[in-house]
């Protein structure tokens, strides 16, 4: 009877050590592909004044548009370099070297293919702030959050223009 349960401890600890080893597979994909939120924002950090071309359709500087505004609020320090999927299967890697690298890479990337951007990646604020940033998640929101504090401060200053127009006709 002691062998049988030596044995059984013996087994139901193997068990629960070969389990505790699995790795975790709740970490979100860093893969990218041509319509992620995060390419959306890198064409509009790396736009900087270009005519953006989106399914066919140009969209011009003249659009009020938040979503195809430019942010210029943060500036990548380059290079940058991604690893890239083709349809095909094949990988590459790839490295830019300015926004206008970046923005043409972005603008004729594969409709079916992925891309994985290589961490870590710095970044500067408007305001001389350097972040260096090592996933998907963290980079949306620093250039989610500087586009906030971009709009806050344009929004500001239209408050002002507003004002002064309010106080001329008043006269």
């Amino acid at each position: 009877m002691k062998k049988i349960i030596l044995l059984l401890a013996l087994i139901i600890t193997t068990g629960l050590t070969l389990n505790s080893c699995q790795t975790d597979d709740s970490t979100p994909s860093q893969k990218l592909s041509k319509n992620s939120p995060l390419i959306n924002l890198l064409m509009r950090v790396s736009h900087d004044g270009m005519v953006v071309v989106r399914d066919g359709n140009i969209d011009n500087d003249d659009d009020n548009d938040d979503e195809n505004e430019d942010i210029d609020c943060v500036n990548i320090v380059y290079p940058l370099s991604f690893t890239v999927n083709d349809v095909d299967g094949n990988t590459t890697s790839v490295t830019l070297n300015n926004d206008a690298d970046l923005y043409a890479f972005l603008t004729d990337f594969e409709d079916n293919g992925t891309l994985t951007i290589n961490y870590p990646v710095t970044i500067t604020t408007i305001e001389g702030e350097t972040i260096t940033i090592n996933n998907n998640e963290q980079f949306e929101d620093a250039i989610e959050n500087c586009g906030d504090m971009d709009d806050d401060d344009d929004d500001d200053n239209d408050d002002d223009n507003d004002d002064d127009n309010d106080d001329d006709n008043d006269n």
